[in-house]
C-alpha cells in the first residue's frame, strides 16, 4: 500500500462486522523512513481513516508499513501478527476485535508470472 488514506477510500465498500470502535495506528514507512499517524474507526459495517486530534481512542498500535499492508490485504492476521510482536499494541486486550474486525475473507490473488 502506497497510499493508506487512498486504500481506505477506495476500499470504502468493504463490509465490515457491526462493532463501533477506532484504533489509531502509528505506521512507519521503511522506504520513506517517516511515520503516518492516523485513526482507523469502525461505524455501522464501515471504516474510516481519521485524524488523531478528532477521535479519542484508547487503543494504538505501532508498525511497518509492509506489515500493515500485509494485513490490509489479508495475506496475515493481526492476532498472529501481535503475537509475533510485529504489531505493538498498548491495549492487548483489543487483538481478538481487531483480529475479527480485518479479517479479509478472500486472500489476494495474481496472475502476474515472476
Amino acid at each position: 500500500i502506497v497510499d493508506i488514506r487512498k486504500f481506505m477510500d477506495d476500499a470504502y465498500n468493504r463490509i465490515f462486522p457491526p462493532v463501533d470502535f477506532a484504533a489509531e495506528f502509528q505506521v512507519y514507512d521503511e522506504l520513506k523512513d517517516s511515520t503516518e499517524t492516523f485513526v482507523m474507526s469502525f461505524e455501522g459495517g464501515r471504516w474510516f481513516y481519521e485524524d488523531p486530534a478528532d477521535v479519542e481512542t484508547a487503543t494504538k498500535i505501532k508498525c511497518k508499513l509492509s506489515d500493515f499492508s500485509s494485513l490490509m490485504m489479508g495475506s496475515a492476521e493481526f492476532g498472529g501478527l501481535a503475537r509475533l510482536g510485529v504489531m505493538e499494541t498498548n491495549n492487548p486486550g483489543r487483538t481478538r476485535l481487531l483480529d475479527y474486525l480485518l479479517h479479509a475473507e478472500q486472500k489476494p490473488f495474481t496472475n502476474t508470472d515472476y
